[in-house]
């Protein structure tokens, strides 16, 4: 996903139930622009199914 979001607070919710994604470790990146800095945050997420 890219999404350009307003500056605020923002919840973001996935449904994977309808991907044929393995259970398993993911990692997850969300990068943030703000201006002239790149704030980025990497989170490990288990899925199980």
């Amino acid at each position: 996903m890219n999404l350009e979001r307003e500056k605020g607070t923002e919840t973001e919710q996935i449904n994977l139930g309808n991907h044929a994604i393995s259970s398993g470790t993911y990692i997850v990146s969300i990068t943030l622009e703000t201006g002239e800095k790149i704030l980025t945050k990497s989170v490990k997420v288990q899925l199980v199914k």
